[in-house]
């Protein structure tokens, strides 16, 4: 990929914009500007490299530059638990 450090969260990557929670992250917090570059990612597996194309209180907007997808585990995951004495607190596991 890039030699971008920080990697953002957008569930439609093909939209080209954050949403105004990473974008605010992204801009007040992190103080990037405009042609750096950023990565993106969307939890299925798929992580862009892109470079930000504007600044916006209300969204960040981004051209990708590069994709990657990762294939997903050929394995299932199988959790055994032994539930606490309290089971409010059971809640949490799931």
């Amino acid at each position: 990929m890039n030699e971008a450090k920080h990697r953002f969260f957008c569930d439609d990557i093909d939209s080209g914009f954050l949403s105004e929670e990473e974008s605010l992250h992204a801009l007040r917090v992190l103080r990037f500007k405009m042609g750096e570059l950023i990565n993106i990612i969307d939890g299925n597996g798929r992580l862009c490299s892109a470079v930000i194309a504007d600044e916006n209180k209300k969204g960040l907007s981004f051209l990708i530059k590069e994709n990657h997808v990762e294939s997903q585990p050929g394995f299932d995951i199988h959790i055994a638990i032994a539930p606490t004495k309290n089971l409010d607190r059971f809640c949490f596991f799931s």
